[in-house]
Protein backbone atom coordinates (compact mmCIF):
# COMPACT_ATOMS: atom_id res chain seq x y z
CA UNK A 1 0.00 0.00 0.00
CA UNK A 2 1.51 3.42 -1.50
CA UNK A 3 1.78 6.08 1.38
CA UNK A 4 -0.47 8.28 -0.53
CA UNK A 5 -3.23 6.03 0.72
CA UNK A 6 -2.83 7.46 3.91
CA UNK A 7 -4.22 11.13 2.38
CA UNK A 8 -6.50 9.14 0.47
CA UNK A 9 -7.94 7.84 3.28
CA UNK A 10 -8.29 11.14 5.26
CA UNK A 11 -10.19 12.60 2.35
CA UNK A 12 -12.65 9.46 2.52
CA UNK A 13 -13.29 9.91 5.93
CA UNK A 14 -14.01 13.39 5.58
CA UNK A 15 -16.09 13.31 3.33
CA UNK A 16 -18.29 10.50 5.52
CA UNK A 17 -18.38 13.02 8.50
CA UNK A 18 -19.86 15.85 6.13
CA UNK A 19 -22.61 13.08 4.49
CA UNK A 20 -22.31 10.73 6.76
CA UNK A 21 -25.97 11.65 8.74
CA UNK A 22 -29.59 13.06 7.93
CA UNK A 23 -29.66 16.23 10.13
CA UNK A 24 -31.51 19.37 8.08
CA UNK A 25 -28.06 22.25 7.97
CA UNK A 26 -29.57 23.93 10.46
CA UNK A 27 -28.70 21.31 12.98
CA UNK A 28 -24.99 20.66 11.85
CA UNK A 29 -22.59 20.52 14.74
CA UNK A 30 -19.63 23.39 14.71
CA UNK A 31 -17.78 20.76 16.10
CA UNK A 32 -18.01 18.80 12.87
CA UNK A 33 -14.17 18.19 11.03
CA UNK A 34 -11.52 15.61 10.57
CA UNK A 35 -8.40 16.32 13.01
CA UNK A 36 -4.81 15.64 12.76
CA UNK A 37 -2.07 17.06 12.76
CA UNK A 38 -1.28 20.42 14.59
CA UNK A 39 -4.88 20.21 14.85
CA UNK A 40 -5.68 17.60 17.11
CA UNK A 41 -4.01 16.75 20.72
CA UNK A 42 -5.33 12.93 21.55
CA UNK A 43 -4.21 11.70 24.89
CA UNK A 44 -4.82 8.01 25.73
CA UNK A 45 -4.87 7.86 30.10
CA UNK A 46 -2.20 10.69 29.48
CA UNK A 47 0.21 9.42 27.19
CA UNK A 48 0.60 11.31 24.19
CA UNK A 49 -0.63 9.77 21.08
CA UNK A 50 0.82 11.01 17.81
CA UNK A 51 0.28 10.81 14.09
CA UNK A 52 -2.98 9.69 14.69
CA UNK A 53 -6.72 11.01 12.75
CA UNK A 54 -10.02 11.68 14.64
CA UNK A 55 -13.28 13.05 13.67
CA UNK A 56 -16.65 14.77 14.45
CA UNK A 57 -19.71 13.95 12.62
CA UNK A 58 -22.32 16.38 11.99
CA UNK A 59 -24.39 14.63 14.97
CA UNK A 60 -21.25 15.50 17.40
CA UNK A 61 -20.38 12.21 17.97
CA UNK A 62 -16.47 11.62 18.14
CA UNK A 63 -15.03 9.27 15.63
CA UNK A 64 -12.26 7.12 16.46
CA UNK A 65 -10.92 4.93 13.61
CA UNK A 66 -7.77 2.72 14.56
CA UNK A 67 -6.96 4.16 17.83
CA UNK A 68 -8.34 0.81 19.97
CA UNK A 69 -6.70 -2.50 19.24
CA UNK A 70 -9.64 -4.81 17.76
CA UNK A 71 -11.51 -2.19 17.67
CA UNK A 72 -11.95 -0.56 14.22
CA UNK A 73 -14.28 2.54 14.62
CA UNK A 74 -15.54 3.20 17.77
CA UNK A 75 -18.09 6.10 18.37
CA UNK A 76 -18.71 8.36 21.28
CA UNK A 77 -21.66 10.60 21.60
CA UNK A 78 -20.17 14.01 22.75
CA UNK A 79 -22.26 16.43 25.04
CA UNK A 80 -20.70 20.37 24.57
CA UNK A 81 -21.02 22.42 27.44
CA UNK A 82 -19.85 25.74 26.88
CA UNK A 83 -17.27 24.24 24.73
CA UNK A 84 -16.00 21.53 27.37
CA UNK A 85 -16.27 18.17 25.88
CA UNK A 86 -17.48 14.71 27.11
CA UNK A 87 -18.95 11.51 26.22
CA UNK A 88 -18.74 7.79 27.13
CA UNK A 89 -19.39 4.61 24.89
CA UNK A 90 -19.02 0.61 25.57
CA UNK A 91 -16.30 -1.52 24.30
CA UNK A 92 -15.68 -5.39 23.64
CA UNK A 93 -13.75 -5.59 26.72
CA UNK A 94 -14.76 -2.00 28.90
CA UNK A 95 -15.42 1.53 28.56
CA UNK A 96 -13.80 4.19 27.04
CA UNK A 97 -15.19 7.89 27.66
CA UNK A 98 -13.36 10.91 26.13
CA UNK A 99 -12.89 14.78 27.46
CA UNK A 100 -11.81 17.63 25.83
CA UNK A 101 -12.01 20.80 23.97
CA UNK A 102 -12.25 22.73 20.53
CA UNK A 103 -10.62 25.86 20.56
CA UNK A 104 -9.88 27.53 17.15
CA UNK A 105 -10.12 24.62 15.24
CA UNK A 106 -7.70 22.91 17.26
CA UNK A 107 -9.54 19.50 18.93
CA UNK A 108 -7.49 18.36 22.73
CA UNK A 109 -8.97 14.94 23.75
CA UNK A 110 -7.89 12.53 26.60
CA UNK A 111 -9.77 9.46 26.45
CA UNK A 112 -9.49 6.87 29.49
CA UNK A 113 -9.61 3.44 28.64
CA UNK A 114 -10.83 1.04 31.48
CA UNK A 115 -10.36 -2.87 30.78
CA UNK A 116 -12.75 -5.36 32.42
CA UNK A 117 -10.92 -8.79 31.45
CA UNK A 118 -9.51 -11.57 33.27
CA UNK A 119 -5.91 -11.19 31.67
CA UNK A 120 -5.45 -7.89 33.60
CA UNK A 121 -2.61 -7.97 36.08
CA UNK A 122 1.35 -9.61 36.29
CA UNK A 123 2.52 -12.79 34.85
CA UNK A 124 5.85 -14.03 35.05
CA UNK A 125 7.58 -15.61 32.28
CA UNK A 126 6.96 -19.47 32.75
CA UNK A 127 10.87 -20.73 33.59
CA UNK A 128 13.23 -22.33 31.15
CA UNK A 129 13.94 -26.10 32.89
CA UNK A 130 16.62 -28.47 31.67
CA UNK A 131 17.71 -31.83 32.93
CA UNK A 132 21.20 -32.56 34.22
CA UNK A 133 22.71 -33.41 30.29
CA UNK A 134 21.86 -29.70 29.88
CA UNK A 135 18.64 -30.54 27.26
CA UNK A 136 16.16 -28.17 27.73
CA UNK A 137 12.72 -30.16 28.95
CA UNK A 138 10.46 -27.38 29.68
CA UNK A 139 10.64 -23.78 27.59
CA UNK A 140 8.26 -21.16 28.12
CA UNK A 141 7.91 -20.93 24.73
CA UNK A 142 6.22 -23.70 22.95
CA UNK A 143 6.27 -24.60 18.95
CA UNK A 144 4.02 -27.30 17.43
CA UNK A 145 4.37 -27.75 13.76
CA UNK A 146 2.93 -30.40 11.08
CA UNK A 147 3.91 -32.54 9.56
CA UNK A 148 6.53 -33.13 12.21
CA UNK A 149 8.07 -35.29 10.23
CA UNK A 150 8.73 -33.03 6.89
CA UNK A 151 12.13 -32.15 6.94
CA UNK A 152 13.81 -28.49 6.25
CA UNK A 153 17.12 -27.10 6.50
CA UNK A 154 18.15 -24.78 9.48
CA UNK A 155 21.74 -23.59 10.01
CA UNK A 156 22.87 -26.21 7.21
CA UNK A 157 20.79 -29.27 8.97
CA UNK A 158 18.59 -31.05 7.80
CA UNK A 159 15.78 -31.91 10.75
CA UNK A 160 12.78 -32.70 10.94
CA UNK A 161 10.14 -29.98 11.67
CA UNK A 162 9.80 -32.03 15.30
CA UNK A 163 13.70 -31.63 15.76
CA UNK A 164 13.46 -28.04 14.82
CA UNK A 165 10.73 -27.47 17.12
CA UNK A 166 12.38 -28.64 19.87
CA UNK A 167 15.57 -26.97 18.85
CA UNK A 168 13.67 -23.00 18.22
CA UNK A 169 11.79 -23.91 21.80
CA UNK A 170 15.22 -23.73 23.62
CA UNK A 171 17.04 -20.96 21.87
CA UNK A 172 14.09 -18.73 22.12
CA UNK A 173 13.24 -19.72 25.58
CA UNK A 174 16.45 -18.82 26.66
CA UNK A 175 16.05 -15.25 24.76
CA UNK A 176 12.98 -14.82 26.32
CA UNK A 177 14.35 -14.94 29.98
CA UNK A 178 15.16 -11.45 29.47
CA UNK A 179 11.34 -10.83 30.12
CA UNK A 180 10.59 -11.11 33.52
CA UNK A 181 7.28 -9.96 33.39
CA UNK A 182 4.47 -8.72 31.77
CA UNK A 183 1.78 -6.69 33.26
CA UNK A 184 -1.56 -5.94 31.17
CA UNK A 185 -2.88 -2.75 32.84
CA UNK A 186 -6.89 -2.00 33.41
CA UNK A 187 -5.78 1.36 31.42
CA UNK A 188 -5.31 -0.78 27.82
CA UNK A 189 -0.85 -0.78 28.00
CA UNK A 190 0.72 -3.51 28.51
CA UNK A 191 4.43 -3.38 30.57
CA UNK A 192 7.39 -5.28 30.42
CA UNK A 193 9.35 -6.15 33.19
CA UNK A 194 13.26 -7.19 32.50
CA UNK A 195 15.06 -9.95 34.21
CA UNK A 196 17.88 -7.48 34.67
CA UNK A 197 17.50 -4.47 37.14
CA UNK A 198 19.33 -2.38 35.08
CA UNK A 199 16.96 -2.21 31.98
CA UNK A 200 13.48 -1.59 34.34
CA UNK A 201 10.27 -1.54 32.50
CA UNK A 202 9.26 -0.06 29.22
CA UNK A 203 7.52 2.80 29.30
CA UNK A 204 4.01 3.09 29.71
CA UNK A 205 2.25 3.49 26.48
CA UNK A 206 4.63 1.74 24.00
CA UNK A 207 1.90 -1.02 23.49
CA UNK A 208 -1.79 -0.99 24.02
CA UNK A 209 -4.32 -3.95 23.93
CA UNK A 210 -7.50 -5.10 23.99
CA UNK A 211 -9.63 -8.15 24.02
CA UNK A 212 -12.77 -8.83 21.85
CA UNK A 213 -13.89 -12.21 20.66
CA UNK A 214 -11.70 -14.34 22.38
CA UNK A 215 -8.53 -12.63 20.47
CA UNK A 216 -5.70 -10.10 22.20
CA UNK A 217 -4.76 -7.50 19.73
CA UNK A 218 -1.55 -5.79 20.46
CA UNK A 219 -1.14 -2.40 19.43
CA UNK A 220 2.52 -0.27 19.35
CA UNK A 221 2.68 2.62 19.54
CA UNK A 222 4.68 3.94 16.43
CA UNK A 223 5.48 7.46 17.85
CA UNK A 224 7.16 5.87 20.53
CA UNK A 225 9.63 4.01 18.46
CA UNK A 226 12.63 4.88 16.23
CA UNK A 227 12.93 3.70 13.10
CA UNK A 228 16.52 3.87 11.91
CA UNK A 229 16.39 4.78 8.18
CA UNK A 230 19.29 6.11 6.57
CA UNK A 231 18.92 9.10 3.57
CA UNK A 232 20.88 6.60 1.55
CA UNK A 233 18.23 3.10 1.92
CA UNK A 234 15.07 5.65 1.94
CA UNK A 235 13.76 4.54 -1.48
CA UNK A 236 10.42 4.99 -2.52
CA UNK A 237 10.27 0.90 -2.51
CA UNK A 238 10.90 0.79 1.48
CA UNK A 239 9.00 3.56 2.20
CA UNK A 240 6.18 1.19 0.54
CA UNK A 241 7.26 -1.53 2.98
CA UNK A 242 6.79 0.55 5.71
CA UNK A 243 3.37 1.65 4.83
CA UNK A 244 2.59 -2.06 4.54
CA UNK A 245 3.47 -2.42 7.85
CA UNK A 246 1.68 0.88 9.36
CA UNK A 247 -1.14 -1.00 7.19
CA UNK A 248 -0.73 -4.58 9.39
CA UNK A 249 -0.59 -2.38 12.35
CA UNK A 250 -3.69 -0.20 12.38
CA UNK A 251 -6.31 -2.74 14.09
CA UNK A 252 -3.31 -4.36 16.68
CA UNK A 253 -1.93 -7.75 15.79
CA UNK A 254 -4.22 -10.53 16.79
CA UNK A 255 -3.47 -13.32 18.84
CA UNK A 256 -5.51 -16.34 20.32
CA UNK A 257 -5.00 -16.32 24.32
CA UNK A 258 -6.39 -18.67 27.24
CA UNK A 259 -5.80 -18.69 30.26
CA UNK A 260 -6.75 -21.84 32.82
CA UNK A 261 -6.16 -21.55 36.21
CA UNK A 262 -3.25 -19.52 36.95
CA UNK A 263 -1.37 -19.90 33.59
CA UNK A 264 -1.65 -17.62 30.45
CA UNK A 265 -1.51 -19.26 26.98
CA UNK A 266 -0.91 -16.27 24.22
CA UNK A 267 -0.25 -17.90 20.97
CA UNK A 268 -0.57 -17.70 17.28
CA UNK A 269 -0.64 -19.50 14.07
CA UNK A 270 0.18 -19.53 10.13
CA UNK A 271 -2.40 -17.70 8.95
CA UNK A 272 -2.19 -14.76 11.33
CA UNK A 273 1.42 -14.93 11.24
CA UNK A 274 2.20 -15.27 7.61
CA UNK A 275 1.22 -11.65 6.24
CA UNK A 276 3.64 -10.19 9.09
CA UNK A 277 6.72 -12.31 7.95
CA UNK A 278 6.32 -11.50 4.32
CA UNK A 279 6.47 -8.31 5.26
CA UNK A 280 9.26 -8.82 7.73
CA UNK A 281 11.28 -10.33 4.86
CA UNK A 282 10.99 -7.21 2.94
CA UNK A 283 12.53 -4.63 5.74
CA UNK A 284 15.16 -7.08 7.33
CA UNK A 285 17.52 -5.66 4.89
CA UNK A 286 17.11 -2.21 5.76
CA UNK A 287 17.62 -2.59 9.11
CA UNK A 288 20.87 -1.35 10.63
CA UNK A 289 23.63 -4.69 12.16
CA UNK A 290 24.73 -2.25 14.97
CA UNK A 291 21.65 -4.31 17.29
CA UNK A 292 22.77 -7.44 18.84
CA UNK A 293 18.62 -8.50 18.41
CA UNK A 294 18.15 -7.85 14.81
CA UNK A 295 21.62 -9.56 14.13
CA UNK A 296 19.92 -12.65 15.68
CA UNK A 297 16.96 -12.34 13.74
CA UNK A 298 18.38 -11.83 10.40
CA UNK A 299 20.34 -14.90 10.97
CA UNK A 300 17.58 -17.52 12.21
CA UNK A 301 14.75 -15.41 9.84
CA UNK A 302 15.27 -17.39 6.67
CA UNK A 303 15.08 -20.65 8.77
CA UNK A 304 12.36 -19.78 10.48
CA UNK A 305 10.71 -18.53 7.24
CA UNK A 306 11.54 -21.80 5.55
CA UNK A 307 9.64 -23.45 8.64
CA UNK A 308 6.32 -21.67 8.73
CA UNK A 309 5.88 -22.18 4.46
CA UNK A 310 6.84 -25.69 4.73
CA UNK A 311 4.29 -26.85 7.64
CA UNK A 312 0.64 -27.47 6.70
CA UNK A 313 0.11 -26.47 10.24
CA UNK A 314 2.04 -24.35 12.46
CA UNK A 315 1.68 -22.78 16.06
CA UNK A 316 3.93 -20.61 18.34
CA UNK A 317 3.25 -19.55 21.63
CA UNK A 318 4.52 -18.06 24.89
CA UNK A 319 3.19 -19.40 28.59
CA UNK A 320 3.12 -17.21 31.87
CA UNK A 321 2.38 -17.76 35.39
CA UNK A 322 0.06 -15.26 37.23
CA UNK A 323 2.37 -13.53 39.89
CA UNK A 324 1.18 -13.93 43.31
Amino acid sequence: MKLNRYYIWIMIFTIALISGCSKDKDDVSNLQGTYLGSNLELSINGVSMKNKVVGINNAGTLILQYIIPGEAVVDIPLNDNNGKLSGETSISSGTVSALGTLCKGKLTVDLTIKINSPIIGTWNLAPLKSNANGAITSSPIYIDAEPSSATVSFLGKELTLAELSNMLEGILGKYAQIIQSVTFREDGFVVATFAESTLGTTPVGLIQYCVKNGMLYLMPNISEMHVLVTNETESRSELDVLSEILNLLTEGIPFMYSIKDSELQIYTNKQIMQPYFEILKEILPFLPDDNSLIKILKTYFPDIYSLINNCTKLSIGIICNKAS
